[in-house]
Order: C-alpha cells, then sequence, then structure tokens
C-alpha cells in the first residue's frame, strides 16, 4: 500500500479508500472522519484511478486465501459433512401415472 501510494502520490488512506470502493460488487465504502480535512481527503479518494500495473499489486496483496475461514465452509468435504452426505436435489414435481 505505501509504495503504490508513494508512485502515485497520494496518502495511503485514499489509496485504500479508491482500492475498496472500486471493487466489483462493493456498493458502497464506509469511512470515519473526525475532522473535516479527514472528511475532504476521503471523498476526494475517487478522483482519481489507480492505474492497471499498481491495481494489480493491491490486487495480489488483499487476496483472500480460499482455504481460510469462511472460505472453508464451502468445500466440498465440509459440505459433504453439512449435508451428512445426502444427495440434495432441487424439488421437483412427482411425475402422476
Amino acid at each position: 500500500m505505501l509504495d503504490v501510494s508513494k508512485k502515485i502520490g497520494r496518502p495511503p488512506a485514499e489509496v485504500a479508500l479508491n482500492w475498496v470502493a472500486t471493487q466489483p460488487g462493493v456498493t458502497s465504502t464506509i469511512i470515519g472522519a473526525t475532522k473535516l480535512a479527514q472528511l475532504e481527503s476521503n471523498l476526494s479518494s475517487l478522483d482519481f484511478t489507480i492505474p492497471a500495473e499498481l491495481r494489480a499489486r493491491l490486487d495480489k496483496a488483499g487476496e483472500l486465501d480460499p482455504t481460510a475461514q469462511p472460505y472453508a465452509f464451502f468445500s466440498p468435504a465440509l459440505q459433504a459433512r453439512v449435508k451428512g452426505n445426502a444427495e440434495i436435489r432441487p424439488w421437483a414435481r412427482a411425475a402422476h401415472a
């Protein structure tokens, strides 16, 4: 974060807010400001674009470990335990003879 911040000449907090706010699927970002200057800085985090190669570095650094909680819950092995090794099929209307 600090390296990217230095390269684009923006404070780390602005870079972090920009990165989070522009992630796919993010619809809002919580900002906590106690001073007007901090609020203005937070809002200006949306006034620039992080270059693609630097954004890729931030994406790599922020990558989640798919084996960590809560993502491990969705692994096939754990799902089998949750379902009691039973096959779960969608409901279907019974065919009448």
